[in-house]
């Protein structure tokens, strides 16, 4: 019963089954010489029920990789001793899940996924998030990047799908793509760029120029259908620097856009979320973006591109066919 139900939870990602050693866990080989395995969160307590149990995890490690294992935790919301897998537990690049990662964290992982590869060539790596999908899915695009495994970032993307999925939909958050992308453009540069480092240690993104932007207004255009009530959050980084006061938006044909102008403009660094928070509380849509990568002073973001949005694309019920977001930066 609790094998029937675990891959119930694991939809559409593959699974690893050998019933000669009587294995059967939400886990994927997803480099061309097996040496990195995606998998889902190795679980304890009631979880274990419908999730990796950790006794089968620490079993099947043991049994093929002893002693050449790393697991990588990508949680931010999760965390498990690292005495189960003898000390050999990295968690220094977590996230929040359905986000983006901060791109200061992704060289730096890459790096470290790499020494560790390199350091034995039977050493494998097992890197992880809840489901084993998302997150996990944005980190092996990326190290498949750095590796030099794939050239681009759709190739990357497109590698992950099939090998992590049945239904080729590996990494479907927009935002997550985006990173992705952003990865691909870094690693265009010199090595040596890419790979500095501050004074606190910290990865410094390989722009000539202080990246602070400005934002003066965002908007929605044309207003979604029928969400009423809403406001815009937005984050800079980990911390929330506005929440507005909800906007009305009509809902009738004449209503076009919906508009948060903002008096004194806003200054964001680096990686920025916005939410627009329906009159429930729930977020209707999000999108990150890093602003490193912002080439223009009107960055216009289409539905396709939306966390959330996106899945309302050839549905068109909440948000039309042309809609999309604008963010204005100060000149």
């Amino acid at each position: 019963m609790a094998v029937l139900l675990r891959r119930l939870v694991s939809k559409k990602k593959k699974r690893y089954q050998d019933t000669e050693n009587n294995f059967d866990l939400d886990l994927t080989c997803t480099h061309v010489t097996n040496r990195i395995i995606a998998m889902g969160i190795p679980s304890e307590n009631y979880e274990r029920f419908y999730r990796n149990p950790m006794t089968e995890v620490q079993r099947f490690l043991e049994s093929k990789h002893k002693g050449k294992y790393k697991l990588w935790n990508l949680c931010a919301e999760r965390h498990y001793e690292k005495a189960h897998f003898h000390g050999r537990v990295e968690d220094s690049f977590q996230f929040y899940d359905h986000e983006a990662p901060k791109m200061e964290i992704i060289i730096p992982f890459c790096k470290n996924v790499h020494e560790w590869l390199n350091s034995d060539p039977e050493n494998v790596a097992i890197i992880h998030c809840k489901a084993g999908k998302g997150r996990t899915g944005v980190m092996i695009c990326c190290y498949l990047l750095y590796s030099r495994f794939k050239d681009n970032a759709q190739e990357s993307m497109e590698f992950y799908a099939v090998a992590r999925t049945l239904n080729q939909k590996g990494v479907t958050i927009p935002s997550q793509q985006r990173y992705i992308r952003y990865c691909d453009r870094v690693l265009q540069l010199p090595q040596n760029k890419y790979e500095q480092l501050n004074s606190n240690n910290v990865y410094v993104l390989p722009h000539p120029e202080n990246r602070s932007l400005n934002i003066t207004r965002i908007k929605l255009n044309p207003a979604p259908n029928g969400v009423g009530t809403c406001e815009l959050r937005l984050y800079d980084g980990d911390f929330k620097i506005i929440c507005t006061h909800p906007n009305v938006i009509r809902f009738d044909e004449q209503s076009k856009e919906v508009e948060w102008v903002f008096d004194k403009p806003l200054t964001v660094n680096q990686d920025v979320k916005a939410s627009i928070i329906s009159k429930k509380g729930k977020p209707c849509l999000n999108f990150w973006f890093n602003t490193e990568f912002i080439d223009d002073y009107n960055v216009v973001i289409p539905k396709i591109q939306m966390d959330k949005a996106y899945k309302d694309c050839g549905k068109n019920i909440k948000y039309k066919s042309n809609f999309q977001a604008e963010v204005y930066f100060e000149k």
